[in-house]
């Protein structure tokens, strides 16, 4: 089920690239691009209690991997973007 913040959506009408879970969450990456996403963005579902289902928007990814409370995902331009918990530094913010 999506996250309340993302809204309800058909999950049979996307198609994906990759996905992966975490405790609590899932997210997964486009396929197709549409009207709603572009082709690559991160699309994530389920707990989001520490942002770990908030993908930045506007970011193309290659691959994704969601760990308890965090996911990260590898960039086009080789870069690596990582959101959600990161009381133990498993998720740094981009400065």
């Amino acid at each position: 089920m999506p996250t309340a913040a993302e809204g309800a959506f058909d999950q049979a009408a996307f198609t994906y690239s990759a996905i992966t879970a975490g405790g609590a969450h899932t997210c997964a990456i486009d396929a197709d691009g549409n009207a709603v996403q572009t082709r690559g963005a991160a699309r994530c579902w389920g707990s989001d209690l520490d942002g770990q289902s908030s993908p930045p928007s506007g970011v193309v990814f290659e691959a994704i991997t969601a760990g308890g409370s965090h996911t990260c995902g590898l960039l086009r331009n080789g870069r690596v973007a990582c959101w959600g918990d990161n009381t133990n530094g498993q998720a740094p913010r981009a400065r």
